[in-house]
């Protein structure tokens, strides 16, 4: 059995998700849960984590302007 299950999905973020976000991105503390049928699990994201979600919004921003 494996140790790690990755899951991926793509979505065009709304203005409510961006915003949630920008938030994870710029706190001090940024704790994610996942819920499910057996329990929930907690995730705290690092510093560098943080940054590559910031990188991802305004790149976002960046190729939302692009578009006519």
């Amino acid at each position: 059995m494996a140790d790690k299950v990755y899951e991926s999905f793509e979505i065009t973020a709304n203005q409510k998700e961006r915003s949630l976000i920008n938030a994870l991105s710029k706190a001090s503390r940024s704790l994610i849960r996942i819920h499910g049928d057996s329990g929930s699990a907690y995730h705290q994201l690092k510093a560098q984590q943080k940054r590559q979600l910031s990188d991802v919004l305004s790149l976002y921003a960046l190729l939302d302007k692009s578009v006519p």
